[in-house]
């Protein structure tokens, strides 16, 4: 592998791991968001969207990152 390839793998999988550790901060929170949220139905509605939304992103960037890594096998 050249070094430019290298280097750009490299810096893709940094993206993936900052963006993917994102997300998971997004629905940590909106997890403890969610709790003492409960008795009120508008704000809870808008953090369960919240938190669905980073979860459906995450699965994308996990699956992008293991695609990158699986591309990198052949």
């Amino acid at each position: 592998m050249t070094e430019r390839i290298e280097t750009e793998r490299n810096e893709k999988l940094r993206f993936l791991h900052h963006e993917i550790q994102n997300c998971l901060s997004v629905i940590s929170m909106g997890t403890d968001a969610l709790e003492q949220s409960r008795d009120d139905e508008a704000m809870f509605g808008e953090f369960y969207q919240t938190v669905r939304a980073n979860r459906i992103e995450a699965a994308k960037l996990v699956d992008e990152f293991f695609k990158t890594a699986r591309d990198e096998c052949k």
